[in-house]
């Protein structure tokens, strides 16, 4: 008997790792991560990786891949203690992996500002962590390292637990303050925190003596430091307290006294004494006030010179006064040219071969200890180019601009003005010109630019000198939905515009519509092409129920995968348009609607043959007023389109009457030849003899050529030529 044997069952076996990765892991932060694991057993365990004693979550950082943990750009917060479980039915089996992630260092307590009186002690604290922790602190005081401070290492001291201490602080430790810990990882980080030092008002350097002209205006400033800023100002005069109580003495806010109509009695010796809210400062020193007669001019500059490019000019001026002022020129906007072209003998100013930039306002102004006075003069150089305009201010609308402008002096002709603009959100970007109407107009609006588009304006003037300058360039955009209008989009928007723009002289036009705008409009239906003799019609019925107003149809045609669009567009209630001289082919057609801020999505055709022989004009205008053979809209036709409009058997009925009249016409002309010919066969059989009396051979011959005149219906200088 044999002996049998038992099926093998297979052994389970618990989990038991046999790769993983090492226990302590150190990684700098934004390196890449790799973790793994690997165990054996039977059944095959199943692994589950934890974090700190939690689920790992996968993200778009962290990729869980059965034995494997990645994390991309680690961080911070990766940094922990991970944990691999393997587990069947027989057991269960972990291993722990430590991951440090080194990093520049962060700063946990930064500093803050800070307020001290000038003399206390202050401490400013900064900690930071990182890993590893080998953190130093460096400070500095308005980007300067405070180790380079005079007072470092005496008043001002850092120490290795990130805080700053300034004993004893003065006005000079004021600003700001900048904590930059290291370990020499990474980019540093900083905090920065203000030192506001107060003191007591303190009195800076003030002239022992000042002089106050006789009847002018005059003023005395309390020269004083002080922080917190001053509350109060106390002045004395000749020792007692300055009261002001008279409309001639103001005290201002900064404490600074003015004095209206100086008199003599104001002379004497002036203090101060500035208040804060932290108490009252010293009194400053004497100041003694003398009061004395102003210069005056002897010799006053005309208000006005003129004068031509080319030549030259002197301008007097001269001043009297004790001391004896000094006489200097200036001019108002601009520079004098003494290097080359300018002098001055005493007082007066000469200008030698006058240019355009010698033009404007000049000052004479004289000085001496007492005070300063000034008188001007303007010069005006003729016969040269205008001046740029001045002061251009631009207002827009939807589809307009207008600018305005004031007019410099025109070189003593007259001058015009052409307005530059051009459109900056454009890629390209051109300059247009418009020229004003001659005349005194400082303004004008430019028509037809595009809704809510940045535009740029230049005036320049001329006259018949030539150009002048530009002025300066203003940009000003248009209205629409990035300007301060507001524009609702909400349901039937009766807030757009419901008819076409005008223009002064009452002409309507179209504004250019480039990128669409709000709502947009709905798109044609049913675009239908026709080929007839000589033309192709393009049709299609307007939208119903558009929510925005349609003005107005675009064509375009394709047959080289590129869109072209026709020169002309179609008002509405016109739903047509037809076209001539198009090459053979195959193609197809859009129509666009459009609103005056926007256009509708393209409503395309069918692919349409052209064939050979057909004349469609790609500019050719739509046909206003007349009744499109495709739909029942009522019109009137244009004269110049009625052929074109006729139905297509009455085309031909035209044709054909045609075609006979010419027929017909070509056969008389052979029955004609024919006749002449016979003619002439028997004049040579006869020999043209004819008998007739002496005396009727010159009626008989006159005769004969009137009747076959008559007969043959030809000019009667050719028959005579062929029968006599």
């Amino acid at each position: 008997m044999g002996v049998v044997t038992a099926p093998s069952i297979k052994e389970k076996v618990p989990p038991r790792i046999v790769a993983c990765s090492p226990k302590s892991l150190h990684h700098r932060q934004g390196e890449s991560v790799e973790l793994f694991c690997n165990a054996s057993g039977s059944p095959e365990p199943a692994l589950i990786w934890n974090k700190d004693g939690k689920p790992l979550q996968a993200s778009s950082r962290i990729q869980i891949d059965g034995y494997k943990v990645i994390i991309r750009n680690v961080q911070r917060s990766d940094a922990g203690v991970y944990m691999g479980t393997f587990t069947n039915s027989v057991g269960s089996v972990s291993q722990l992996i430590n991951l440090v992630v080194e990093g520049a260092a962060y700063i946990l307590i930064p500093p803050e500002n800070m307020t001290a009186i000038e003399g206390q002690r202050i401490k400013f604290q900064c900690g930071a962590m990182a890993y590893p922790n080998n953190i130093t602190y460096n400070w500095f005081k308005d980007s300067e390292n405070i180790k380079f401070l005079p007072d470092y290492g005496k008043r001002v001291n850092a120490f290795k637990d990130g805080s700053l201490v300034i004993t004893s602080v003065v006005k000079n430790d004021m600003g700001w303050y900048t904590c930059h810990p290291t370990n020499g990882i990474g980019e540093d980080p900083k905090a920065s925190a203000y030192l506001n030092v107060t003191y007591l008002p303190k009195m800076l350097k003030m002239l022992h003596r000042i002089y106050w002209a006789l009847g002018h205006q005059q003023s005395l400033v309390c020269n004083v430091d002080a922080n917190p800023p001053i509350i109060k100002t106390q002045w004395t005069k000749n020792g007692r307290t300055l009261q002001f109580n008279s409309d001639r003495l103001q005290l201002l806010a900064n404490g600074t006294v003015v004095v209206s109509r100086v008199q003599n009695s104001d002379a004497g010796s002036y203090s101060c004494q500035a208040s804060s809210s932290l108490g009252r400062g010293p009194s400053s020193l004497l100041v003694q006030v003398i009061v004395r007669d102003p210069p005056y001019f002897t010799i006053r500059p005309k208000p006005i010179y003129q004068s031509v490019a080319g030549n030259s000019i002197t301008i007097p001026c001269d001043a009297e006064g004790t001391p004896k002022p000094e006489i200097t020129w200036r001019k108002v906007d601009g520079e004098i040219d003494w290097e080359s072209r300018a002098s001055q003998n005493k007082g007066n100013l000469t200008i030698y071969l006058l240019e355009k930039a010698d033009h404007g306002d000049y000052e004479c102004v004289a000085t001496n200890q007492i005070t300063s006075i000034v008188i001007g003069t303007k010069l005006l150089i003729e016969k040269t180019t205008p001046h740029a305009p001045y002061n251009v201010t631009v207002t827009t609308s939807l589809f307009t601009a207008k600018v305005q402008w004031m007019p410099a002096y025109n070189g003593g002709l007259e001058q015009n003005y052409v307005i530059w603009f051009r459109n900056t959100d454009a890629l390209e970007s051109n300059w247009q010109t418009i020229r004003v109407p001659p005349g005194d107009k400082t303004s004008f609006i430019v028509y037809s630019l595009e809704a809510d588009t940045l535009y740029e304006f230049m005036v320049l003037s001329r006259n018949i000198m030539g150009n002048g300058l530009y002025s300066d360039r203003v940009l000003a955009r248009t209205l629409g939905t990035s300007s301060n209008v507001t524009l609702v989009f909400v349901g039937y928007h009766s807030d757009l515009p419901t008819s076409l723009p005008t223009k002064p002289n009452g002409a309507t036009y179209i504004p250019p519509v480039v990128r669409p705008i709000g709502p947009r409009p709905k798109a044609p239906l049913n675009v239908t092409i026709k080929v007839h003799r000589g033309a192709v019609n393009v049709t299609w019925f307007a939208p119903q129920n558009s929510n925005v107003s349609i003005f107005y149809y675009v064509v375009e045609y394709c047959n080289d995968s590129v869109w072209h669009r026709v020169d002309e567009v179609v008002l509405t209630p016109k739903s047509w348009y037809m076209m001539r001289d198009l090459k053979p082919g195959t193609y197809k057609f859009r129509v666009f609607s459009f609103s005056l801020l926007s256009y509708s999505q393209p409503q395309e055709s069918e692919q349409v043959v052209v064939p050979e022989g057909i004349a469609v004009s790609t500019t050719a205008t739509s046909i206003p007023d007349t009744k499109s053979p495709d739909n029942d809209n009522d019109g009137t036709d244009d004269s110049d389109n009625s052929l074109s409009a006729l139905p297509v058997p009455a085309i031909g009925g035209i044709v054909g009457g045609l075609a006979f009249l010419l027929i017909a016409v070509i056969l008389a002309i052979i029955a004609v030849i024919i006749s002449k010919r016979k003619q002439k066969k028997k004049a040579k059989k006869y020999g043209n003899v004819k008998y007739f009396e002496p005396d009727q051979v010159d009626s008989s011959r006159k005769k004969n050529r009137k009747v076959k005149l008559r007969q043959n219906g030809i000019m009667g200088t050719k028959m005579e030529e062929e029968t006599l």
